[in-house]
């Protein structure tokens, strides 16, 4: 990294404790998710995309479902040394898209990732595997269930 010029802008901080999240991620410009296998949990990319932090990740299906290449964050081919390089030049030199992918990588984290959407989406998922439908009246928002 010295040896490119950006060893004081690149931090490798390791395992942190759960409550020095919150605060990393305001602090951060990016978060990169360069998993290699499948073996891997995208636990962080919610986190950073609820702080507003621009994120790439792995082609993994665990990771490249949370995210929407060039609209919510960048998606790079796993162990493609070349799309990685890409992928962090563009984000590191551009500055408004990097905002623009961290607003709406924000809006999307708000809108699907908060746990209020979650359990419904997992209400939803029990009450159809026990054969009741799911009807939303009026605005509210509130799911009903029907047999």
């Amino acid at each position: 990294m010295d040896g490119r010029g950006i060893g004081s802008r690149v931090h490798w901080i390791g395992r942190r404790r759960e409550e020095e999240l919150p605060g990393l991620m305001s602090a951060s410009t990016l978060l990169a998710v360069p998993a290699l296998d499948d073996n891997v949990r995208g636990q962080h990319i919610p986190r950073a995309m609820a702080s507003g932090v621009c994120v790439i990740a792995s082609e993994k299906p665990a990771l490249a479902s949370l995210l929407e290449h060039e609209e919510t964050g960048l998606i790079a081919r796993a162990g493609d040394l070349a799309a990685w390089v890409e992928a962090l030049r563009r984000a590191s030199t551009s500055p408004d898209a990097r905002k623009r992918w961290s607003q709406r990588a924000r809006e999307r984290a708000e809108k699907e990732l908060a746990w209020t959407q979650v359990a419904r989406r997992i209400e939803g998922l029990c009450l159809a595997a026990c054969g009741e439908q799911i009807v939303v009246i009026g605005g509210a928002g509130t799911p009903v269930s029907l047999r």
